[in-house]
C-alpha cells in the first residue's frame, strides 16, 4: 500500500510538472499582432521607436508592422471578413464611422474600464475623448478607439509679408479678440500681389473642397450642416452655412485673394501669406520646408459670431472585433495612447498630443514657433462632422464635397443655389 501511494505520489509529481513545464513554454512563446499604419513623414520612425520600446517592456508581444496599401480601407474589411488582417488599425474620418457602424471594431469600454483611471481619462482632451464614443447607429454608444494626437486648424502667417505690408499679425490681432473671420479676409486682400490682371502671390489658402473642415466655418457664422438636436435633417442650405460659403467663395472669386484650389507649398516659397492648415503639418512640412529662409509663425483659429468653434479631427487606434490577441492588442493601444507613447508620435512625427501630460515635451520641440496655439482651439472645439452625422456618411460626404468644389473651386453657380439643389438627396441619405 506505501508503495502504490508513493507511485501516486509520483504520478501526480510527474503531471504537475509537465503543466509547469507546459505553462513556462507557452509564457515564453512570443504573441505576434499586427499594427496597420502608414508610412512617410516620420512615421517610419515613430512605429520603430514604439515597437522597440514597446517590445522590451511586453518581451512577451511581438509587433509586427504592416504598410497598408492605397486601397487599404476597403481590403482591410475583406481581409477580415476571411477570418485574417491587422489588429491594430489607425482610423478617422466617415470611414472609421462606416467600421464602427459595420461592428468590425472592438468595443474597448470594459477595457478602459478596468485600466484607465479618472486622471487617465481627464488627461485627454475632452472633445477628443468623446469623439471615441459611436454616437449614432445600431451600435451607438461604444468606445471603438481611443484618441492619438489633436489636429486642428490654424493659421500660418508670413511675419515678413505683413510687416512690408503694415499689417499686424493674427497672434497680435488675436491678443486683442480682433482675429475674426472680416480680419481675415482684409488680411487677405491686402497681402494678394497682382500683376496687372495676374495673382502674383495670393493672401491665403484653405481646403475648399472638404466639408469637414469648412463646417467649422459655418459653425463659427452660427450654422452647422446637419441639426445638433436632430442629425437627420440637413440645415446646410440655411442662412448662417450659406452666409459662411458665400464669404468664402467672395475671398475666391470677388477679392481674388484667395487660391481657388487648396495648395498650402506655395507658402513654402512665399506664393501666399497666409494658410488654414492642421497643426500636424507645423513641423513635419513647413518648418522642414521653410529652413529659416523667412520668419512665419501660427495662430488659432479665428472667432465668429457664435465663437471660434475650432476644428478638430478624430484621429485614433482601433481593434479588430475578432483578433486572435484581444489582451496584446489592447496593451499595444494602451502603450500607443499613453504619455510616453504621444510623446514618441511628438518626436518623430511632430504631432500634437491628445494627452496634456505629453504637452511640455511637444512645446519644447520648437519654442520658437507658437505651437501651444492647438490647445487655444481645443477651448472652444466640437465633434468633428462625422461623428455626428448619420445614415450614409460617405455619400453624403462625397456629395458635399462636390458641392464646394463645384462652388468653391470652378465658381459654377453660387453656393446658396449649388446646396439647395441638393437638400432633399441629403435628408434621404440621412434617414438610410
Amino acid at each position: 500500500m506505501k508503495g502504490w501511494t508513493q507511485v501516486r505520489a509520483l504520478m501526480l509529481l510527474t503531471v504537475v510538472l509537465t503543466l509547469l513545464c507546459s505553462l513556462a513554454a507557452s509564457a515564453q512563446e512570443p504573441v505576434t499582432i499586427t499594427f496597420q499604419y502608414r508610412s512617410g513623414e516620420g512615421r517610419a520612425e515613430a512605429v520603430q521607436a514604439w515597437i522597440e520600446e514597446f517590445e522590451r517592456e511586453h518581451p512577451h508581444i511581438k509587433v509586427e508592422w504592416l504598410q497598408p496599401p492605397s486601397d487599404y480601407r476597403e481590403r482591410t474589411l475583406i481581409s477580415w471578413a476571411s477570418g485574417t488582417g491587422p489588429d491594430v488599425i489607425e482610423i478617422w474620418g466617415d470611414w472609421a464611422q462606416d467600421y464602427a457602424r459595420a461592428g468590425v471594431l472592438m468595443d474597448l469600454r470594459r477595457y478602459v474600464e478596468r485600466d484607465f483611471t479618472q486622471e487617465d481619462i481627464a488627461d485627454f482632451y475632452p472633445v477628443a475623448w468623446n469623439a471615441s464614443f459611436l454616437q449614432h447607429g445600431a451600435n451607438a454608444g461604444i468606445q471603438f478607439r481611443i484618441p492619438r494626437y489633436i489636429i486642428t486648424l490654424v493659421y500660418y502667417f508670413n511675419a515678413e509679408h505683413l510687416a512690408a505690408a503694415g499689417l499686424e499679425t493674427p497672434l497680435a490681432l488675436d491678443a486683442r479678440g480682433e482675429w475674426t473671420y472680416e480680419a481675415v479676409r482684409e488680411l487677405a486682400r491686402r497681402l494678394t500681389v497682382f500683376n496687372g490682371n495676374e495673382v502674383r502671390r495670393y493672401g491665403f489658402t484653405t481646403d475648399t473642397d472638404a466639408h469637414r473642415r469648412l463646417n467649422t466655418w459655418m459653425r463659427a457664422f452660427g450654422g452647422d450642416l446637419f441639426d445638433p438636436q436632430n442629425p437627420t435633417r440637413f440645415i446646410g442650405h440655411e442662412a448662417p452655412a450659406v452666409e459662411a460659403m458665400t464669404f468664402l467663395q467672395e475671398m475666391i472669386w470677388q477679392d481674388q485673394s484667395t487660391l481657388p484650389e487648396f495648395d498650402p507649398s506655395r507658402f513654402y516659397t512665399g506664393g501666399v501669406s497666409l494658410v488654414e492648415e492642421g497643426n500636424h503639418a507645423v513641423l513635419s512640412r513647413f518648418e522642414r520646408n521653410i529652413q529659416g529662409s523667412f520668419e512665419w509663425n501660427i495662430a488659432p483659429a479665428p472667432v465668429g459670431r457664435a465663437g471660434r468653434k475650432a476644428y478638430t479631427g478624430d484621429d485614433g487606434f482601433a481593434i479588430w472585433k475578432d483578433t486572435p490577441h484581444p489582451e496584446e492588442a489592447w496593451e499595444f493601444v494602451k502603450f500607443l495612447t499613453s504619455r510616453r507613447g504621444q510623446e514618441i508620435a511628438a518626436l518623430n512625427e511632430g504631432l500634437a498630443p491628445v494627452r496634456r501630460s505629453a504637452t511640455p515635451l511637444y512645446l519644447e520641440l520648437a519654442p520658437h514657433i507658437n505651437l501651444q496655439a492647438y490647445m487655444v482651439n481645443m477651448e472652444d472645439a466640437a465633434l468633428p462632422v462625422s461623428s455626428l452625422m448619420v445614415g450614409d456618411v460617405a455619400e453624403i460626404g462625397r456629395i458635399l464635397d462636390g458641392i464646394l468644389e463645384m462652388t468653391m473651386e470652378r465658381n459654377e453657380k453660387p453656393y446658396a443655389q449649388a446646396i439647395q439643389e441638393v437638400v432633399e438627396q441629403l435628408n434621404v441619405l440621412a434617414q438610410q
